[in-house]
């Protein structure tokens, strides 16, 4: 991803750039000027903020996802409860 950031121009993505020194970054196409690190952080932005909004993440679960997950947890635990209670008290007798 990381990939043409310092060479790539930030409004288009153009690879129609020259770097006369390791600090400058001069657009061919619009003839912008800029400081190469600020121009490769402004294209890595560019470039995740797209991903992100291409659903590579995970969504947010809802509400109500959470509570019946939360509530299967809890009916385990007391299974498993009841469970452990019935085998000491046949381990007692």
């Amino acid at each position: 991803m990381s990939i043409y950031n310092s060479t790539n121009q930030t409004h288009v993505l153009s690879l129609n750039t020259e770097r006369p020194d390791q600090a400058t970054f001069i657009c061919l196409s619009c003839g912008n000027r800029d400081n190469a690190d600020s121009n490769a952080a402004k294209v890595l932005k560019k470039r995740l903020i797209h991903y992100i909004k291409e659903n590579a993440f995970a969504k947010s679960k809802t509400r109500k996802s959470i509570v019946k997950r939360k509530k299967k947890l809890a009916d385990r635990t007391d299974t498993s409860i009841k469970t452990r209670d019935k085998e000491s008290a046949v381990l007692t007798l």
